[in-house]
């Protein structure tokens, strides 16, 4: 079983004016890969295998990454290479696959600074189709924990606005929205597990939650917020209040851990 994973926002988020995204084909769309959906994605048109097509990221500085998540995709063969102010290097190990047949692969790499990222794909799952992807993610982690608290109150809210209409109709409105829940075990007991959840509490910047933590599998079925490509910009949205069980030093410290979807 797999933990729940905490992870530093995404190195190349689109929420930084200084990322720019580039693809030798469907340039057009290499930004959403970029912009935390599952909705939309970087797509091809007119593509082959034998292209050989290129999906490009810069930064203006160096940042320093060891995780490379690339969520729902169709790749096959490919190479994932970093920029280290002088040339594109290959990661330790190597982000190298020939026959590739999962829609999402994270991989852990030597810490690296990089000052951009480029994927070059030689062949999708299905010969010649259109190459797609969803998410790109370059980050480093912040904790895994040891302990399985109960994720609770789960919402994925749409922010949805209801008006009856003269018809006796309604008009419904939605937007992207938002996913928020609660982290919520009987005890807090694991030190290294506090020691996790003050660093997200002192965080200014948003962090990345992955529930499933890799294996989705352990969960009953693949639901929407316990798959692979399901991890989210958060805050916590309530204050720590870190009071002893009972009362009793030494008991663990008891309080919920309430999570919500962030823009930055």
């Amino acid at each position: 079983m797999s933990r729940i994973s905490f992870f530093e926002k995404n190195k190349c988020d689109f929420s930084d004016s200084n990322v720019t995204a580039t693809a030798s084909q469907g340039a057009a769309y290499a930004i959403r890969a970029l912009n935390r959906s599952n909705m939309n994605a970087w797509i091809t048109t007119g593509s082959e295998d034998a292209d050989n097509t290129t999906f490009t990221v810069t930064l203006a500085d160096p940042r320093k990454v060891s995780k490379i998540f690339l969520l729902k995709h169709n790749f096959k063969n490919y190479v994932v290479e970093y920029h280290n102010g002088t040339t594109w290097a290959a990661f330790s190990p190597a982000i190298s696959e020939t026959n590739d047949t999962k829609d999402s692969s994270v991989f852990d790499v030597t810490e690296v600074e990089a000052h951009g990222f480029r994927i070059t794909i030689y062949g999708t799952q299905i010969p010649d189709s259109e190459k797609f992807l969803y998410q790109f993610i370059a980050t480093r982690p912040i904790g895994i924990l040891g302990q399985q608290p109960k994720i609770a109150n789960f919402v994925r809210s749409r922010n949805a606005s209801v008006t009856r209409m003269i018809s006796g109709k309604y008009s419904v409105r939605e937007n992207v929205g938002n996913v928020q829940f609660d982290l919520d075990p009987a005890v807090w007991y694991d030190a290294g597990d506090l020691t996790i959840i003050e660093q997200l509490y002192r965080q200014y910047e948003g962090f990345l939650v992955w529930l499933c933590g890799g294996d989705e599998s352990q969960f009953g079925q693949e639901r929407e917020g316990y798959r692979i490509e399901d991890i989210y910009l958060m805050k916590c949205r309530n204050e720590i209040q870190p009071d002893w069980n009972q009362g009793l030093f030494g008991a663990g410290l008891k309080f919920k851990v309430q999570l919500a979807e962030v823009v930055d």
